[in-house]
C-alpha cells in the first residue's frame, strides 16, 4: 500500500536558517526528537508536478503532563 507521492520535507533552524531538504519517500518515517521542534520549523511545500495528487501524513505525539508545585 502507498500512502502517496515523494514529496520535499524541510527542516530550517529558526535562528541561522539553515534549511535541509529530505526526500520523504513512500514508506520513509521522519522523526523529530525533543527539542528539535522549539528550535527547527519544518514543512512539506506544495509542488505543481507530484505523482500523485494525495499524500497521508500521520503524527505521533507524546503528550508530558508538567508536574504541579500546589
Amino acid at each position: 500500500m502507498a500512502y502517496g507521492a515523494e514529496r520535499d520535507f524541510l527542516v530550517r533552524h529558526e535562528e541561522s536558517g539553515e534549511t535541509q531538504a529530505i526526500a520523504h519517500r513512500d514508506g520513509l518515517v521522519i522523526y523529530l526528537p525533543h527539542p528539535m521542534n522549539s528550535a527547527h520549523i519544518h514543512a512539506v511545500p506544495k509542488r505543481k508536478r507530484v505523482n500523485k495528487a494525495y499524500r497521508i501524513s500521520l503524527a505521533f505525539r507524546e503528550i508530558v503532563p508538567q508536574s504541579r508545585t500546589t
